[in-house]
């Protein structure tokens, strides 16, 4: 099994509010980890650090205990996160983060605090897709718990309970091929493949987090990713004008995860060969993109 990770910053931000890292140490579970920091609040490209570092705590003490997603806190890596923010001086509206966790034992566990995506590399090539987004954009973020005092934040939670209320979940499988031929897989809060050739997948959908299980038979590689593989459009001349035509998550993953081989940094050379592809074809990110990419030997 081989690990990595890679992030980069999008053409309308200043800073990378992405990040992105790896656990492998031999005492513990395997895991990879995305971070997304709010656009609208302060100092996120500091605070996605502090709430991944915060995270790493929880795994290797509570998840590396069963080898289960379950056990990891939420609550008690949010505090250590805005501790952290509040001895360092800044306010704690920095860990306005998403947090994607994938840790690996028997199975894939993925533990989806925000929007994100995951994808699936099958052995036939296949790639399953998940996506998952909230309404407005306005996903709920760990630095809403637990409960405090604080008017602004109670406000923004009850908003987000009363106006959001869950996620939307989106799976699709697309072919080898890398045309546009997405076969829609049945979207529920809990789905199956049980063909042979495919691996049992399913999730649980939580009041603000979504739970991913992803059985191995079958799987080449496992990558998450933050919400802005959503961002990538195309600027094309008209002659006259110039004008920027969206492009789909699903084209974009075909491209970004078309591994070639999975030696050394394989997720950062891949992203750097799609960064050159994307320049050839003026392909353009706005938000930062972010991934943790799990490889099965």
């Amino acid at each position: 099994m081989k690990l990595d990770s890679a992030f980069q910053i999008g053409k309308t931000h200043d800073v990378c509010q992405d990040f992105a890292l790896v656990g492998d140490k031999e005492d513990t579970v395997p895991y990879v980890m995305v971070s997304d920091g709010c656009s609208s609040s302060p100092l996120t490209d500091v605070g996605s650090r502090i709430l991944s570092f915060a995270a790493i705590e929880q795994v290797e003490s509570k998840v590396n205990m069963t080898g289960r997603i379950k056990d990891f806190n939420h609550e008690v890596c949010v505090s250590k996160a805005r501790n952290i923010a509040q001895s360092m001086g800044i306010t704690e509206r920095s860990i306005d983060a998403t947090l994607l966790l994938a840790v690996v034992t028997d199975r894939v566990e993925v533990n989806v605090l925000g929007d994100g995506v995951i994808a699936v590399g099958l052995d036939n090539e296949e790639v399953l897709i998940i996506n998952i987004e909230y309404d407005k954009g306005y996903p709920f973020y760990l630095s809403y718990l637990p409960e405090c005092s604080n008017s602004f934040k109670k406000w923004r939670k009850n908003y987000w309970k009363t106006t959001i209320k869950s996620s939307l979940i989106t799976p699709s499988l697309f072919t080898a091929s890398g045309e546009s031929e997405y076969t829609e897989v049945e979207g529920q809060d809990a789905f199956f493949l049980e063909e042979d050739d495919k691996p049992s997948i399913y999730m649980l959908q939580g009041d603000w987090n979504v739970k991913v299980f992803i059985e191995l038979n079958n799987v080449k590689w496992v990558t998450i990713m933050s919400d802005g593989i959503n961002s990538f459009y195309k600027t094309e001349n008209t002659g006259t004008s110039l004008t920027n035509k969206d492009i789909s998550y699903q084209e974009v993953i075909s491209q970004v995860l078309g591994f070639k081989n999975f030696n050394g940094q394989f997720m950062q050379r891949r992203l750097n060969r799609f960064l050159k592809f994307c320049t050839k074809n003026n392909w353009h990110h706005a938000d930062d993109i972010s991934f943790g990419a799990i490889y099965f030997e």
